[in-house]
C-alpha cells in the first residue's frame, strides 16, 4: 500500500492524494450513519432514493461535516494499525508520502462521480448486489425532497391508527406535561408485536408517539414536512417552524 501511495503521489502529487485519504477516512466513518438513518427507512418502504446525491447533501450538513472532520483529527492523532489491517494507519501513510512532490493544483476538479455513467442503474445493481435483484428493481424510485410525504408520513400515520386508544382525548395542551413525564401515556400504549419493553424504552416511545401524533395533525392544519438527508426534519408553515428533539425509531427525528 505505501508502494502504491508512492506511485499516486509520484503521479498526481501528493496534496491530491493527501487529500484524498483524508476525505476517504472521514467519510467512511460517516456512511453507516447515512445508510441506518437515512437509507435503510426509506428502503424499507419500499422506495428507492439516490444514494450518491443522498450521501453527498448528508455530507454537506454543518454537524455531520464537523464530525468528519473530528474523526479525522482523531485518526491523524492516535490511529494504530492493527496487524491485520489491510492498509497502515492514516497518519503513517501521510507521513510517508510528506516528502513527495505536491504536484500542481488542477484548474478544475470536478467530483470523481462524474467519471460514473448511468449512476441511476449502478445503484440499483449495488441494491441487487446487497439483497435480491427482484427486490432491487421493484423499489419504486422517489427524490428526497419526497421522501417526508411518500415515507415518514405513511409510516407514521400507521403508528398513529395503532395506538388511536391510548391517544384518544390527548390535545396540544397536553403536551407538555406529558413530555416532561410520559409515564401515564406509555402505560396505555401497546408494546410491539410479540416485544416486551423495559419502562425506559416505553418512556420513549411514548415520546416518538406523541412526535408523529403531533406531525400527523399539524400536517392536517397545513403544515409541511421536511425531510433531507442529515438534516433535522421540520415542520413549517409560513414563517413559523416548529421544533421538537425526539429520537423516532426509524432513525428519523421530528
Amino acid at each position: 500500500e505505501l508502494a502504491a501511495d508512492e506511485l499516486a503521489s509520484r503521479t498526481v502529487g501528493s496534496r491530491a492524494l493527501a487529500d484524498g485519504l483524508r476525505k476517504i477516512h472521514g467519510e467512511a466513518a460517516a456512511y453507516p450513519a447515512y445508510w441506518s438513518n437515512e437509507v435503510a427507512p426509506v428502503l424499507g418502504a419500499g422506495f428507492r432514493p439516490p444514494l450518491a446525491t443522498g450521501f453527498a447533501r448528508f455530507l454537506a450538513c454543518a454537524g455531520v461535516a464537523r464530525a468528519v472532520s473530528e474523526k479525522v483529527e482523531q485518526e491523524l492523532k492516535e490511529g494504530r494499525a492493527d496487524a491485520y489491517d489491510t492498509h497502515p494507519a492514516l497518519r503513517e501513510r501521510l507521513l510517508a508520502i510528506e516528502k513527495l512532490p505536491t504536484g500542481a493544483t488542477p484548474d478544475r476538479d470536478p467530483p470523481a462521480i462524474t467519471l460514473v455513467e448511468n449512476l441511476d442503474e449502478m445503484e440499483t445493481r449495488l441494491l441487487a448486489h446487497l439483497a435480491d435483484e427482484a427486490q432491487a428493481r421493484a423499489l419504486k424510485p422517489v427524490d428526497w425532497g419526497d421522501v417526508g410525504r411518500d415515507v415518514y408520513l405513511p409510516m407514521w400515520q400507521g403508528a398513529v391508527n395503532e395506538q388511536a386508544d391510548a391517544l384518544a382525548g390527548l390535545t396540544p395542551a397536553a403536551l407538555p406535561e406529558l413530555v416532561k413525564d410520559p409515564a401515564p401515556l406509555a402505560a396505555r400504549l401497546r408494546d410491539p408485536k410479540g416485544v416486551t419493553l423495559a419502562p425506559e424504552e416505553r418512556a420513549r416511545r411514548a415520546l416518538w408517539v406523541l412526535a408523529v401524533a403531533l406531525t400527523q395533525a399539524l400536517k392536517r392544519n397545513g403544515w409541511e414536512l421536511h425531510v433531507a438527508p442529515g438534516e433535522e426534519t421540520l415542520l413549517v408553515r409560513g414563517q413559523s417552524v416548529s421544533y421538537t428533539h425526539l429520537t423516532l425509531p426509524t432513525n428519523r427525528e421530528v
